[in-house]
């Protein structure tokens, strides 16, 4: 099978990722609404981070679209950036939801600063070295397992969400509350296997076939997001 996926395929690729970010785009007016009637920090930080992923979102299709390699590492590195940012804020969502006795905690600021400096040393410093070479060298530099390993990395926080929703959802005893935060679990472990797959395409070139399944995964956490917090009616008529 053919790893590297032809160029009139990358149409079919930004479809599903443009897909992915008008339903996130969505569930940010959603959560915009929320926030202004309930006025909570962590619906804030969760309104940020989904926000921050769609802005990272547009930023990257261009990659689809430049054949310039220059133009196209900065793109990836600026999106890059973004989600970090984003991710920043999905951690600060989950400890004020799911861990709030930890929320402010020395140790949960160490480990968010610890995240969030490493992947931004590894995306910035990579993308730099990695331009400054070719366009000095004219040598296309790569270190395929450090990016791999970078977005592998990525999945940790999801992970976590994954987790500790299930766990929650386990003890509610209120069958409408538990289904909403088992759907918020759901989208916890697709965004988890969402950056899974982008570690996929790092260690096979993009773009390669698995960017579909990775943009899938996307669509399903955002569904399973929105669900979950706006919990519309045909879903949840059944549990009263």
């Amino acid at each position: 099978m053919q790893l590297q996926i032809p160029p009139e395929a990358n149409a079919a690729v930004t479809a599903l990722g443009v897909l992915c970010m008008l339903i996130a785009f969505v569930l940010s007016l959603v959560l915009a609404r929320k926030y202004r009637r309930k006025r909570s920090r962590t619906i804030l930080y969760l309104l940020v981070a989904f926000l921050l992923f769609v802005v990272a979102g547009v930023a990257a299709i261009p990659i689809n679209i430049f054949t310039d390699y220059v133009s196209d590492k900065w793109t990836y590195m600026v999106t890059k950036v973004i989600i970090t940012f984003a991710a920043l804020y999905f951690i600060k969502f989950i400890v004020g939801i799911f861990a709030p006795d930890s929320e402010g905690s020395p140790r949960i600021t160490k480990l968010s600063l610890a995240f969030v400096i490493s992947n931004l040393a590894v995306v910035v410093l990579y993308h730099v070295l990695e331009v400054h070479i070719y366009t000095t060298t004219g040598v296309r530099f790569s270190i395929i397992w450090l990016l791999a390993g970078q977005s592998f990395g990525m999945a940790a926080p999801f992970l976590w969400l994954a987790y500790l929703a299930s766990k929650v959802a386990a003890r509610d005893p209120v069958i409408k509350e538990r289904r909403a935060i088992q759907f918020i679990a759901l989208s916890g472990l697709a965004l988890a296997m969402f950056f899974a797959f982008n570690a996929v395409n790092e260690a096979l070139g993009r773009p390669n076939y698995w960017t579909f399944p990775a943009w899938a995964c996307g669509i399903v956490a955002v569904v399973c997001f929105y669900v979950g917090l706006a919990r519309p009616a045909f879903v949840f008529r059944r549990y009263g």
